[in-house]
């Protein structure tokens, strides 16, 4: 048979052979032991008797409480509760103070929660027929119902004291009674359908038992006049009236006590205080169930005074001199000059009545402190103020550097408070954040340029500055590092013989910008501008055939306000047939290079205005000028000579153009770049 089971049958049997045979109120008996007046701890089962009149022999628990090893086992079910007693004498009209610890261990999953009764009594209280004792011919008074706790599980063991609940209540007693009474009721309600009976069962333990006498209100009484002192001078001695002398008072803040059970005390409040009192019984395993809580206050009259400080009231300039004084009355004449304690926003401290702080910056900028130490009573008394310094931002920014391209820059520049931001402007459009560059120039000719540095910082206040110097920087010019190059492959799907693709492959610095192709299928080469690197050719004489490219790289001149270009050209021969004899190859290269020795175009680029010459020609030729499509934008007959002809397009678009100059006999081609 279940175990619980079988304890549940023998309580019943128990109950039942005890509600027929003894009736007799045991506390009336005066041999019978009564609970002591300050304690009881469940320890020995004489004490105890269960509700029908025998002692309860279940009280041997294995489970350890807060402060001891047996606990009050109370069982109950089924709508029913039984309970267990012991004797206690109480005085009507007298006030009590009963405390116990209290825990459901019933470890049914199917539970619901545990209730306990607690009451003093005269005479014997039958068990509980659903809710509370059944007393109609018993005098009574309830005690205590505040416990309602959760049952544990039989899934989860109890460790420890984790799950004990401390219950304290006060009382006045209406009758003369005899015994304190402990009463265990089941769950709610009936146990669900087809659940065995013994699922709504559970069992109560209690533990740590004690009833009190409450003693009527203390009272304290101190030497100084209505509790009120001068903070200058010496402490003041509190007297507890109405203490026994078996407890002892503890006293929040700490005072120095004048005799062992802190009755009487002497305090030496810096200011006013609010002191709390804690009376118990030392002699109480419990610490938790206090006799009294009690307050009282001092009020303390401070010595010092903010108003009597020195200090300036309006806006300290900053790296300027910070004077400060107190106007000391001479209220305490134990204070001296060094009891004097200033302490700045970062907490630096300075000692003594008078002060003058040299060179102060914005951090020392917000609430100050003024501490003044009175040693007869071991403390400092505190007065604060504000101190407003102003801003001491400042950026004094300077560089040095070394090179000519590129060049080192040494930031040599400082500031006061927070340094917050660099930026760097070197004149070709670039910046930098960098403390210390390097910056390499793209420049086709020697230049003066001018570089400058802003330097920002930040102080303590928020306020933000900043300042900028500007030197001339000599730049040595950059070599033009282009070196051009290109290849060809037949095209896949070509629209006739002979057609090809070319690719540049040039390399170096700078972007490339330009890309000028000469295809020689003929006296006069075939001319193709580019903007990309990607050409396609056809040719219709026989080959092999030479072509140029001629690959121009682009920088922005910041000083002269155009752009500079820098050019160089490869050519090669194309096919498959071989070279033909150099008598052949020279002639083409000097047909090739023919437009450049015979036409010349200066300015170039240029912004629309420019002028033609032909080298060792003379009479009329026709100039045409050709946009990047082929289309004609100017045409017109023109007579070369000694003079330059001057071309002037007015409102021309910046780009690249073709001009060319023939007379029916031969023709000279030119690229012109107007900006």
């Amino acid at each position: 048979m279940n175990q619980k089971i079988f304890t549940l049958v023998l309580i019943q049997i128990c109950l039942f052979i005890t509600s027929t045979n003894a009736q007799t109120d045991p506390c009336t008996n005066t041999n019978i032991t009564c609970l002591d007046p300050d304690i009881q701890h469940v320890k020995d089962s004489s004490y105890w008797f269960t509700s029908h009149g025998i002692k309860y022999n279940g009280i041997n628990c294995p489970i350890t409480s807060t402060s001891g090893t047996s606990s009050l086992s109370l069982w109950s079910y089924l709508n029913q509760g039984n309970g267990a007693f012991t004797c206690y004498k109480f005085q009507k009209d007298s006030t009590y103070r009963v405390c116990f610890w209290v825990r459901n261990v019933s470890g049914w999953p199917g539970n619901g929660y545990g209730r306990l009764y607690v009451y003093a009594a005269s005479g014997l209280l039958d068990k509980s027929p659903s809710s509370a004792p059944n007393v109609p011919s018993v005098s009574c008074q309830l005690i205590d119902q505040s416990y309602y706790g959760p049952p544990s599980s039989s899934f989860s063991p109890i460790t420890g004291n984790t799950d004990w609940e401390f219950i304290t209540a006060t009382f006045t007693a209406n009758d003369n009674y005899t015994s304190i009474w402990f009463f265990a009721l089941n769950p709610m309600g009936p146990p669900p359908p087809g659940n065995p009976q013994h699922t709504t069962s559970y069992n109560i333990e209690v533990d740590d038992i004690r009833i009190r006498s409450e003693y009527p209100p203390y009272s304290i009484a101190s030497s100084a006049t209505k509790d009120t002192i001068i903070g200058c001078f010496d402490s003041t001695v509190f007297t507890i009236t109405g203490m026994p002398t078996n407890t002892i008072a503890t006293w929040t803040p700490s005072v120095t006590f004048q005799n062992p059970n802190g009755s009487v005390v002497t305090a030496k409040p810096c200011k006013t205080t609010i002191y709390k009192i804690e009376i118990t019984d030392p002699s109480s395993p419990c610490g938790t169930c206090i006799r009294e809580v009690i307050y009282d206050t001092v009020v303390v009259l401070p010595w010092s005074d903010t108003s009597r400080i020195v200090y300036p009231r309006t806006t300290v300039p900053c790296l300027s001199t910070l004077t400060l004084d107190y106007n000391d009355p001479g209220t305490c004449s134990h204070i001296g000059f060094s009891d004097y304690v200033w302490v700045d926003p970062n907490g630096v401290q300075y000692i003594g009545r008078s002060q003058s702080i040299p060179s102060v910056y914005s951090t020392l900028n917000g609430e100050w402190t003024l501490k003044i130490w009175n040693s007869k009573k071991g403390c400092f008394e505190e007065l604060k103020f504000p101190i407003l310094i102003g801003s001491c931002c400042i950026s004094n920014p300077n560089f040095s550097f070394s090179g000519t391209n590129p060049i080192s820059f040494l930031n040599t520049g400082n500031g006061i408070t927070i340094h917050s931001g660099t930026l760097w402007s070197f004149g070709d459009g670039k910046t930098s954040d960098d403390f210390n560059p390097t910056h390499r120039y793209n420049f086709i000719r020697d230049t003066i340029i001018s570089v400058c540095l802003t330097m920002l910082y930040k102080d303590s206040q928020g306020y933000t500055c900043c300042n900028r110097i500007c030197k001339p920087v000599f730049v040595r010019a950059t070599p033009c590092a282009v070196i051009t190059d290109f290849t060809y492959t037949p095209t896949v799907s070509p629209s006739g013989p002979n057609e090809f693709d070319f690719t540049d492959i040039s390399s170096g610095t700078g972007k490339l910008c330009i890309f000028d192709w000469e295809f020689f299928d003929g006296p006069v080469p075939s001319i193709t501008t580019t903007f990309t690197p990607t050409v396609r050719f056809r040719f219709y004489t026989p080959g092999p055939w030479y072509v140029c490219l001629t690959t121009t790289n682009c920088w922005w001149d910041t000083i002269n306000k155009k752009m500079e270009l820098c050019s160089t050209k490869k050519c090669m021969w194309v096919g498959t047939s071989g070279v033909p004899a150099q008598s052949n190859e020279t002639a083409i290269k000097n047909s090739a290079t023919n437009t450049e020795n015979v036409l010349t175009v200066y300015e170039n680029p240029n912004h629309g205005n420019f002028s033609l010459t032909l080298n060792n020609r003379e009479g009329y030729y026709n100039v045409i000028i050709r946009d990047q499509t082929g289309k004609e934008i100017y045409g017109s007959q023109h007579s070369f000579g000694k003079e330059a002809v001057k071309i002037n397009l007015e409102g021309i678009a910046p780009g690249i153009y073709q001009v060319e100059v023939s007379n029916g006999k031969e023709k000279y081609v030119r690229q012109i770049s107007i900006i």
